[in-house]
């Protein structure tokens, strides 16, 4: 079963973060070239927009099941060395916790595109990344948000400059807890995005990165934490979550595994 990551690793400074983020775009270009079962492997780093002041990146990964991540995934030679100078070189303030997550809303989608989308191309270094984080008080109200959400992603299919829209709820049990992950041709038509789903927005401002109180229409009390992003590396699948192998990318692997 499919399931999908948000890490955010805090590093030490700015150094052991750039650190970390040369290593992780070794790690994306494997990723992509050897392991078809994972759908989608994307980097981002701090937005100029973001007022956060600790020296934090962001991640999104997709995989078609657990094996996908345990064995492919962490068994490669550039993860392996990721994992090793971080210990080493002492990268991270404490280990990163992984939520696993999965789909929320039926009218989610990961990416517009018709294509993989390739983070290292200049078309995409105008994209804006929003993550934000909403907590509930029980399960009720988060069947409420989720209307909501789905509300608000099916408004989103209809604006082209709306790249991604994708709410996600834990695996685990925690049923109180939705992230949603939003991506933007740009600054400006994010900008234009919030002001045209006013009515399905909130009364409150939402802060930046700190957990902020707001009342939803519909007239919940929600608490909310938002991140802004750039592109660092890696790739987006195309469509929805579902696993998606290009049949060119197992050609490919196949004349590999044959030489």
């Amino acid at each position: 079963m499919s399931f999908a990551l948000i890490p955010t690793p805090l590093c030490g400074s700015e150094e052991k973060l750039e650190k970390f983020l040369s290593l992780i775009s070794d790690i994306a270009d494997t990723t992509y070239a050897n392991e078809p079962r994972n759908v989608s492997y994307s980097w981002f780093r701090k937005s100029p927009l973001d007022q956060q002041d600790e020296h934090r990146c962001c991640g999104f990964e997709v995989y078609a099941d657990e094996l996908a991540l345990t064995q492919a995934h962490r068994s490669s030679p550039e993860y392996k060395r990721m994992r090793s100078v971080g210990v080493e070189e002492q990268l991270f303030v404490h280990p990163t916790a992984l939520i696993f997550l999965e789909p929320a809303c039926a009218n989610g989608f990961l990416a517009r595109e018709v294509a993989d989308v390739q983070f290292k191309h200049s078309q995409t270094n105008s994209n804006l990344i929003v993550v934000r984080r909403y907590i509930t008080k029980h399960y009720e109200e988060t069947k409420v948000l989720l209307e909501e959400l789905n509300l608000l992603a099916r408004k989103c299919r209809e604006m082209e400059h709306v790249l991604t829209f994708m709410p996600l709820k834990r695996k685990d049990g925690v049923a109180t807890e939705v992230s949603v992950l939003e991506r933007y041709t740009s600054q400006e038509k994010y900008e234009q995005t919030q002001i045209s789903l006013e009515e399905l927005r909130y009364d409150e401002d939402i802060g930046q990165g700190e957990i902020s109180r707001l009342t939803s229409r519909s007239g919940l009390e929600l608490k909310v934490s938002q991140n802004k992003w750039t592109h660092h590396t890696g790739r987006m699948g195309s469509g929805t979550f579902d696993l998606r192998v290009s049949l060119k990318r197992l050609e490919a692997l196949a004349e590999l595994y044959q030489q």
